[in-house]
């Protein structure tokens, strides 16, 4: 249902032990990659919220094409950095 595509092109985040994480995340994958990240607190966070563009579309898709899904990928970026600065832009100035 296309209103499932509202989470992946507005997503939610929220504050948790330090970090900002897509709203939904798993507490033991966060632990996970705390300790394969060895500490690394923002390749944590980038393994934690990024997206497989090619998983949203059905298995096998003939129309999820390279170059389709570089510009699909520069839309999510570029929709995703309103609704992140819109919830934590206080806590990200100092």
């Amino acid at each position: 249902m296309a209103i499932g595509y509202a989470s992946i092109f507005w997503p939610q985040f929220v504050e948790f032990d330090g970090y900002i994480l897509r709203e939904g995340f798993s507490e033991k994958s966060l632990r996970g990659f705390e300790q394969q990240q060895n500490g690394n607190r923002l390749a944590v966070e980038a393994t934690m919220n990024h997206l497989h563009i090619a998983d949203i579309q059905h298995y096998n898709c003939e129309d999820a094409s390279k170059d389709k899904l570089l510009v699909l990928g520069n839309v999510l970026k570029e929709s995703t950095k309103p609704s992140f600065n819109g919830s934590f832009l206080t806590s990200l100035v100092p």
